[in-house]
C-alpha cells in the first residue's frame, strides 16, 4: 500500500476496510443531475446551509464513482503520472468526507468553502496533467509492443481511454460547476463565507444569462491577436447571427449557459480553424462563424477554407490519442504560445458541449475546408446534466479484451493471398 492510500486510510477512520466501505457505499449511490433551472432556482431561493447540505453528499458521490473507475482500469503498472492523477483524486475525497456528518454552521462552512477554494487550485491543471499521463501510457505501450513485450492496439486503447476520459473529465467539469454555484451562493448570502476568494471567477463559472455573440467576438478576437503574434499574420473572423431565422448585427443572441464553458467549446475549435487556414493559404481566406438561435438549439458554425481531411483523419481529430502540432512560429517574438496543445480541443469541446445536452459536430471536405457546428439547447428547463454512473458493466467493459470483428472488408486479406478451391 501506498504511502498517499496509507494516509487516505488513517484519514477516513480506523480500520483497514473503511476506505474500501466508503468506496462501496458512495459508488453505490447514484449522482443527482441538475437542470440549469434547478441552479438558478437553487442560487436564488435557497440558503448557504441547504448549499452546503447538497456539497457535502454530493461532491464525494460524484468523485467517488469516477475514484472506483480508475480502480477498475486494467492497468497492470500505471506510469507515474497516472498515480499523480489518481493521488489528485484521492486527497479530494480526504477533504471532503471529514465534513460528511458536520452539522451547518457558519464555522463548518467557512471551513468547507476554503477546502472547495483548495479544491479549484489544485484541479486547475487537471486537463493538462491527465493529458500528460495518457500521452506517457501511450508511449510506454507503443515502446514495449515495439520490443515485442506486449501486444497493444492502438484502436482498442483509444476506445477504452475516450470511453474513461469521456467521463473522468465530466466528472471535472460538473463537480467545478455546482462548487462555484455553491460559492456564489455564499458570496450573496454570507459574503465572510469566502473571504480572500476571487468572486469575479466564481460568477463566470455559474449557470447565467449569457450574451453568446458578444462572448465569441471576444474570443475570436482574442485568437486573432494569438494567431498574429504566432505566424506573423491571421485570417479575419467574420461572425453572423441570425434570431429565429432573421439576420441581426445587435449582438443580442442571449442564453442561458455558462460564460466559460462557452469559452472552452468556441475557443479551440476558432483556434483550430485559423491555425488551419493560415497553414494551408497563401492569402487568408476569413474564418466565418454563424450563431443561430431558434427554438430548442442555439447552433453555431465554424467554417474555414483549411484544405479539410480525409475520412480516416477526421476519425483521428476527435480521438485522445491523436495530436497534431502547429508549424514553426515565424514571430521574432521570444515567447510565444503554439496554437496547439496536446491534441484534447475536439474532444474536450464535446464533453464540455454534451455535459448539459448539446454536441459537436464535424464535417471537412478534403482539399477544400472544415465545418464545425455547436449545438446548445436554448431553453434553461433543457440545460440538464448528463453524468457518468459507475456499475458492473462499466467494470466488465474495461476488463474485456479486444471485440472480434463481426465486418470484413478487403483489407482482411491484405496479408495474404486468396486461394479459390474450384
Amino acid at each position: 500500500m501506498s504511502s498517499k492510500i496509507r494516509v487516505f486510510a488513517r484519514r477516513l477512520g480506523s480500520g483497514t476496510n473503511k476506505p474500501i466501505y466508503l468506496q462501496e457505499k458512495y459508488s453505490n449511490f447514484v449522482p443527482r443531475p441538475l437542470s440549469a433551472d434547478d441552479l438558478i432556482l437553487f442560487a436564488d431561493k435557497n440558503s448557504v446551509e441547504k448549499s452546503f447540505e447538497f456539497l457535502k453528499q454530493e461532491l464525494p458521490t460524484r468523485w467517488m464513482q469516477i475514484f472506483a473507475e480508475i480502480n477498475a482500469l486494467p492497468i497492470e503498472k500505471p506510469s507515474p503520472l497516472m498515480l499523480e492523477v489518481k493521488s489528485m483524486i484521492q486527497e479530494t475525497l480526504e477533504n471532503l468526507l471529514p465534513f460528511k456528518d458536520q452539522p451547518a454552521t457558519e464555522n463548518v462552512i467557512s471551513k468547507f468553502n476554503s477546502k472547495l477554494e483548495d479544491y479549484i487550485h489544485r484541479h486547475r491543471t487537471a486537463f493538462d496533467e491527465v493529458a500528460l499521463a495518457i500521452l506517457e501510457f501511450k508511449d510506454e505501450q507503443v515502446e514495449m509492443a515495439e520490443k515485442g513485450l506486449t501486444t497493444f492496439d492502438l484502436d482498442d486503447a483509444e476506445e477504452k481511454v475516450h470511453y474513461f476520459l469521456d467521463r473522468y473529465f465530466t466528472t471535472l467539469v460538473s463537480t467545478s460547476l455546482i462548487i462555484h454555484q455553491h460559492l456564489v451562493v455564499c458570496f450573496h448570502r454570507n459574503p465572510v463565507l469566502i473571504l480572500g476568494m476571487n468572486s469575479d471567477r466564481n460568477k463566470r463559472e455559474t449557470v447565467q444569462r449569457t450574451n453568446v455573440t458578444k462572448e465569441i467576438r471576444k474570443i475570436a478576437s482574442r485568437i486573432e491577436i494569438e494567431c498574429e503574434k504566432y505566424y506573423g499574420k491571421t485570417p479575419q473572423v467574420k461572425i453572423t447571427e441570425f434570431d429565429m431565422g432573421k439576420a441581426t448585427n445587435n449582438s443580442q443572441i442571449n442564453t442561458i449557459f455558462i460564460p466559460t464553458h462557452l469559452e472552452q467549446i468556441c475557443a479551440e475549435l476558432i483556434r483550430n480553424a485559423v491555425r488551419a487556414t493560415v497553414e494551408n493559404n497563401l492569402d487568408l481566406p476569413p474564418v466565418e462563424i454563424i450563431i443561430s438561435r431558434a427554438k430548442e438549439n442555439i447552433t453555431i458554425k465554424i467554417s474555414d477554407h483549411g484544405k479539410g481531411a480525409s475520412l480516416h483523419e477526421q476519425a483521428k481529430w476527435g480521438a485522445y490519442l491523436y495530436t497534431n502540432p502547429p508549424e514553426q512560429s515565424t514571430s521574432k517574438m521570444p515567447i510565444v504560445e503554439p496554437l496547439a496543445g496536446y491534441g484534447y480541443g475536439i474532444p474536450l469541446a464535446a464533453v464540455y458541449a454534451r455535459y448539459l445536452g448539446g454536441d459537436v459536430v464535424i464535417q471537412s471536405l478534403q482539399n477544400y475546408g472544415t465545418d464545425v457546428v455547436i449545438y446548445l439547447r436554448s431553453n434553461a428547463e433543457d440545460l440538464k446534466e448528463v453524468l457518468p454512473v459507475f456499475t458492473a458493466k462499466t467494470k466488465e467493459y474495461y476488463n474485456s479484451q479486444n471485440r472480434k470483428k463481426t465486418w470484413i472488408s478487403g483489407k482482411s486479406s491484405e496479408k495474404g493471398d486468396i486461394v479459390f478451391n474450384g
